[in-house]
């Protein structure tokens, strides 16, 4: 019985760290995908500027 309720503990702490890093994951996620977004915007301007000077 007290084993299981620490299990039952640590099952809900590791729960809680898991939520945390999902939020975490997903911030740093949309963050890494804007960045890519504009850069990629970037890099397709710079192509087609170079393309209308050639």
């Amino acid at each position: 019985m007290v084993l299981a309720c620490a299990v039952r503990t640590r099952e809900g702490r590791l729960a809680m760290e898991l939520r945390g890093w999902q939020q975490r994951y997903r911030v740093n996620n949309a963050a890494q995908t804007a960045f890519h977004t504009v850069d990629f915007l970037r890099t397709t301007s710079y192509i087609s500027d170079a393309y209308v000077h050639f």
